[in-house]
């Protein structure tokens, strides 16, 4: 699973394009089951289809999926 330091990467490669897509908010958490970490992607609106569930990043030449959930709540 993501590491703390690969949902950071994720969270700061992708940022512009959530961002563009409407996101106002991105969080890390760490899952339910401890296992590792995923980004929360705030949205006042719903987004737009094609929002990733995944978001992949390379850090220190691994490459790491950070699982990525989306809420929706005004900003």
């Amino acid at each position: 699973m993501a590491t703390f330091e690969d949902a950071e990467a994720a969270r700061k490669a992708h940022q512009d394009r959530l961002a563009a897509l409407g996101a106002h908010a991105i969080e890390i958490q760490m899952l339910d089951d401890l296992s590792g970490y995923e980004l929360i992607v705030h949205f006042a609106e719903p987004p737009p289809t094609g929002v990733p569930s995944s978001l992949v990043t390379i850090t220190a030449g691994k490459t790491a999926m950070v699982p990525m959930r989306t809420v929706i709540r005004p900003a």
